[in-house]
């Protein structure tokens, strides 16, 4: 005899809500890869960064998931202002450099080879690469979770 358990359809709008903020988040590596093919240089290639650039974000992408947007959209009441779409955007406009900016200090302090002389190309670098891409990946999340919200609700009162 097996027991057949179903998902929240809560739990599967707000991972791929997550997934549109992931994806949002490699079209620009892959723009940024395509840059970088029409200018070689040395090191790691373009393709190899944006492979690493895809899982290492992924996984960023999925424990920021699993510790906010989930217990969000599981907590949240329906009619809770948090859940329009203008509201959501900025929310995650806001926090999504909030995020980068915490995982990019832990990994500089961790990092021996970083030093505070580097030159501003590397700065610049390091403000608009992580900076562009979690504003991002944070509207683009935000928006793309009220409205498969909205849709949920909308079919929760239709069918009811």
């Amino acid at each position: 005899m097996s027991a057949t358990t179903q998902v929240s359809p809560r739990i599967i709008l707000s991972f791929l809500s997550a997934v549109a903020g992931w994806g949002a988040f490699m079209t620009f590596c892959i723009i940024m890869c395509l840059i970088s093919l029409a200018r070689p240089s040395g090191g790691i290639s373009p393709l190899g960064s944006l492979l690493l650039m895809g899982v290492g974000s992924g996984g960023v992408v999925f424990v920021v998931w699993l510790v906010v947007l989930l217990p969000l959209a599981l907590l949240v009441p329906d009619d809770s202002i948090f859940w329009k779409p203008t509201v959501l955007a900025l929310i995650g406009i806001f926090s999504g450099p909030i995020i980068v900016g915490i995982y990019a200090t832990c990994y500089l302090l961790n990092n021996s080879t970083i030093t505070i002389y580097q030159p501003y190309e590397y700065i610049w670098g390091g403000i608009i690469f992580p900076g562009l891409p979690s504003v991002l990946i944070g509207g683009v999340t935000g928006a793309v979770a009220a409205r498969l919200h909205r849709r949920l609700v909308k079919k929760e009162m239709t069918s009811a």
